[in-house]
């Protein structure tokens, strides 16, 4: 499976795209270190992964238990680093690491 690939349109223009490795209405746990280090070998070293959190179709959003454990995992020393960003930031990062 391709997780982060360019797309090709028949016009010649091309857009980076990103499949979500889990259901876009994930959630914030202690295992997303582990979905941090496994999205690099699928993200073909990209030191930046991208986890589509919250609840709800069409507009929902972060559940107040998302933030408290983001916030909390932030502070444990040996941990992947997780924060809050947006889609607008992954994709500028890829962009920077050639993608």
């Amino acid at each position: 499976d391709l997780y982060l690939y360019r797309y090709k349109a028949p016009s010649g223009k091309e857009i980076l795209m990103y499949k979500e490795f889990y259901w876009y209405n994930s959630r914030v746990h202690p295992e997303c270190g582990a979905y941090a280090v496994e999205c690099e070998k699928y993200l073909y070293g990209l030191k930046t992964s991208l986890i589509v959190y919250g609840v709800g179709n069409h507009g929902g959003g972060p559940t107040r238990r998302d933030i408290e454990n983001l916030l909390e995992m932030q502070t444990w020393p040996v941990y992947p680093v997780m924060k809050f960003g947006t889609l607008q930031q992954f994709f500028e990062k890829a962009e920077t690491e050639n993608w």
